[in-house]
Order: C-alpha cells, then sequence, then structure tokens
C-alpha cells in the first residue's frame, strides 16, 4: 500500500513508554536516537525502579530510585511525579546523585505521548510564544529550550512541557507498519519528546530539575510555563 517501507523497518530494544531515562554519547544526534543508533552509556532503561507512594485526599506522590550507572560511574536517579486533586497539571522532579564535576553527562528523559495523530495542520508542536513549530509527524530538534507544546485543535487536547532549566529537545513520531486489508501500511503510534541534557554533578555531585507538565481540554494555544519563564510571557 505504501511503497518503500521495508527500507524504514527497525526494532526498538524497549518499549515505549514515559519517563524513561537515557545516557547517550555527547555526539549523538536526533537521527541517531530516532533511527536507534545510537548507544546506551547507563543501565537505567528497562530497569527496575524502587517505588513509594504517598497520598492524600488531596495530594499524590509517587517516587522512585535506581542506583545504577553510566559510563561504568556509579550514579542513582530519584525521580518523583506530583499531582493535586482537581489539577491538570503533573510535576516531575528529578534528582541525579554522584554526578562528576570533571566530566559530561548527556542525559535524557523520554517521554511517548499517544493519541495526538500526525500530518494534519491543525495538530502541532509550538513554543512558549505560541509560535508553530511544525506538525506532530514532523522531527523536532531544538536548543536552549525550556518549553514545547503539543496541540490537537480537532480533539481539543493539549499537552505543554516545561523545563526548569534550559535544555535541547527532540521530538519524533514513533510509527509501526501494519497489515490492512490494502496492504502494509504506516501507523502513527505516538509523539516522542525528549529533554536532554550535557550535566555536571556540583560541589555534591547532585544534578536536577523539574519538569511542569500540563494536559488540558482547549482547541486554542494557551501559554502555560514553568514559573521561572513566566516573566517572559507576561
Amino acid at each position: 500500500k505504501q511503497a518503500g517501507l521495508e527500507k524504514l523497518l527497525q526494532y526498538d530494544a524497549y518499549p515505549r513508554k514515559s519517563m524513561i531515562d537515557h545516557f547517550y554519547d555527547n555526539s549523538a544526534t536526533l537521527d541517531s536516537v530516532a533511527e536507534n543508533r545510537s548507544m546506551e552509556r547507563g543501565d537505567f532503561v528497562g530497569s527496575s525502579y524502587e517505588a513509594k507512594l504517598r497520598r492524600s485526599e488531596s495530594f499524590i506522590q509517587l517516587v522512585m530510585r535506581r542506583d545504577g550507572n553510566a559510563w561504568g560511574i556509579p550514579l542513582s536517579i530519584t525521580k518523583s511525579i506530583n499531582m493535586s486533586a482537581g489539577s491538570d497539571r503533573l510535576q516531575v522532579h528529578y534528582l541525579l546523585e554522584g554526578v562528576p564535576q570533571d566530566q559530561e553527562f548527556h542525559f535524557a528523559t523520554e517521554w511517548n505521548w499517544a493519541g495526538l495523530p500526525a500530518g494534519a495542520n491543525d495538530r502541532f508542536f509550538f513554543d512558549y510564544m505560541g509560535t508553530k513549530l511544525g506538525h506532530l509527524g514532523e522531527r523536532l530538534d531544538l536548543h536552549d529550550a525550556q518549553h514545547v507544546g503539543m496541540l490537537d485543535q480537532w480533539l481539543g487536547v493539549s499537552v505543554q512541557m516545561a523545563m526548569s532549566r534550559s535544555t535541547s529537545i527532540w521530538a519524533f513520531p514513533v510509527q509501526t507498519v501494519s497489515q490492512s486489508e490494502g496492504g502494509f501500511e504506516m501507523v502513527h503510534q505516538s509523539v516522542c519528546v525528549m529533554p536532554h541534557w550535557w550535566v555536571r554533578g556540583d560541589a555534591d555531585g547532585l544534578w536536577s530539575v523539574t519538569l511542569d507538565i500540563t494536559i488540558a481540554a482547549e482547541h486554542e494555544v494557551r501559554p502555560r510555563v514553568h514559573p521561572t519563564l513566566r516573566a517572559l510571557v507576561v
């Protein structure tokens, strides 16, 4: 049904979920990551985290921790997801421990957003000023950014991710090949969004970042950014 699909086939080494923690070579690129050509330099992908759940009538927090390594150097990742009752916002906090001061680690956190179709002008990425950055089936390579949004105007759904630290952001479609009655065709599965940083530890070997994520029902761009960026939007 679509010619040349056999040339695009590749196999993921892990399930495409969210909050997947990667360590790549400093030279890794959008294309090499999207095409599964970048080696994992840590042992966090596909590994188990210790988890603790805290909850009350108005608040819930999931804290996950793993002791692992990157490039053979021991380090730990603690990540927490926090949400208040009635809110459309998730706050995700990452803490890396044991990060060297004299060496950069290329750290990325992967998020896959299903249910956002590609290839339509009313389904697109946008920045914190509301500027369109391309439709959801395109590859996106942003630098010195703290925000990326996705809007499906037809469904009336938006997802916005804002980071407390400036970051680079990779985004690309996740597609599969499926056999239908008309033949083999490409099917859009999700949009992968991957903020990534070149990190160094502080004097105590620590590095942290907070992600604010809002998932809302809306048909138009409505900027919602991390508090550190609010002065730029006003």
